[in-house]
């Protein structure tokens, strides 16, 4: 068990902040109410704020878990894991609002997918730059030159196409 841990950390992250989400979104209107009039009291907030700020901070780690986990697979470049990761966010947070439909006083709203996904969006830029910045530079001339053989496997490929077109 504890090397199943090990080895799929960075999923479970996404499942535990996927199923805080739902968990949050299966409570009906006035029990969420409740919970969020109760956390606005304490840091003297309004309502609505705090759960626009509590949707927010939940899909923003989403998104930097999501992008987090696509990086460490090491397969893709840092554009595509950060299309891919805001994809993930995108589709989690309409699932979310479809949900909301159904739960009694709820509703699912188109603004919320995008504040969802916005959020999923800051959430992906702060982590790839920290991520970016941690780096030392030996790793980043590794991927350097690891890049340069594709592109250098690539122009073989093209050249040896063009010969046989000819």
């Amino acid at each position: 068990m504890r090397n199943l841990v090990k080895r799929h950390w960075r999923v479970i992250i996404i499942i535990a902040l996927m199923a805080i989400i739902f968990c949050f979104s299966a409570s009906p209107a006035n029990t969420s109410q409740a919970m969020s009039n109760s956390v606005a009291d304490l840091f003297n907030l309004p309502h609505q704020l705090t759960r626009k700020i509590a949707h927010f901070i939940l899909f923003g780690l989403l998104g930097a878990a999501w992008y987090y986990y696509l990086r460490a697979l090491g397969r893709f470049t840092p554009g595509f894991t950060s299309l891919g990761s805001l994809l993930f966010v995108f589709l989690y947070a309409l699932i979310d609002e479809f949900h909301q439909t159904f739960i009694p006083g709820r509703s699912g709203q188109f603004s919320d997918i995008l504040l969802d996904t916005a959020a999923g969006l800051v959430g992906i830029i702060i982590f790839g730059t920290i991520y970016y910045l941690s780096r030392s530079k030996q790793q980043k001339q590794a991927r350097r030159k690891q890049v340069d053989k594709i592109w250098a496997n690539n122009d073989k490929l093209l050249q040896k196409f063009y010969k046989t077109k000819k």
